[in-house]
């Protein structure tokens, strides 16, 4: 009886079964075009891939990434149009990665930026690209008239795919980039559960009022391609700069 082949494919089974792969989820990311003062804002229609892993997450798509990794203790801001890339610490606090002397000043200006985050869990459910959702209804106002609204649509049945703390850390550097300058307003989110899988924003700046939607199409476990969850080899490291890092979102 020759048990040792069966008991050696056993084992390699056990262990490919414990080794999860990757998750890479397609979203679907449309935002309105506009003109704000002098500056013309082109429509975007573009597929955003956010791969997750054991201890990382990825959101790539467009001009710009955004990279987490946990074992690194790192966030990792790319540039695709300048071949640039900034670092932050983990866990995230945008002033300590400024100089001394732009901390001061960031310091100084943070009243001028206040935000003010409110979060509505709603009891309203329906089916997303095949997954159950709940709607969380946000809103941010921000300085000089800023609001943003959105009708956050969330999923928990991606949770036993995926590395929930890595995902968290990719979504939190999101959100602080869109207001680098106002503090820790962005931790008033961490109320919202589950991964968002179909978000309908419109942001109003200045009189003008810019739609967008990401919806998730589709969710598969595979292996990430080398180096996604690096930045580009020839990129170039630059300091933090927060507002250059906000008009990047």
């Amino acid at each position: 009886m020759r048990t040792k082949p069966l008991f050696s494919a056993l084992l390699l089974a056990l262990v490919a079964a414990g080794a999860r792969a990757d998750l890479l989820i397609e979203i679907q990311h449309h935002q309105d075009g506009s003109q704000i003062m002098r500056q013309k804002i082109e429509p975007v229609d573009e597929v955003v891939r956010q791969w997750i892993g054991k201890d990382r997450s990825a959101r790539l798509g467009g001009a710009t990434s955004t990279i987490a990794r946990l074992d690194q203790q790192k966030v990792y801001l790319i540039d695709h149009a300048k071949k640039t890339y900034f670092a932050l610490s983990l866990p995230l606090d945008l002033s300590s990665a400024l100089a001394p002397e732009m901390r001061e000043r960031m310091k100084a200006m943070q009243g001028m930026f206040n935000f003010d985050v409110t979060v509505n869990p709603t009891t309203e459910t329906k089916s997303v690209s095949g997954f159950a959702s709940k709607l969380y209804k946000v809103a941010i106002k921000g300085p000089m008239g800023l609001t943003i609204e959105q009708n956050l649509w969330t999923t928990r049945d991606l949770e036993p795919k995926m590395n929930i703390a890595a995902y968290k850390e990719l979504f939190n550097a999101q959100m602080a980039l869109l207001g680098p300058m106002g503090g820790d307003w962005w931790k008033k989110l961490s109320v919202i559960e589950g991964f968002p899988v179909l978000i309908e924003s419109r942001t109003t700046m200045m009189g003008k009022t810019i739609g967008a939607r990401d919806e998730v199409t589709s969710a598969t476990e595979k292996e990430a391609p080398a180096g996604t969850y690096e930045p580009n080899a020839d990129y170039t490291e630059r300091p933090f700069d927060p507002m250059r890092a906000a008009s990047q979102r």
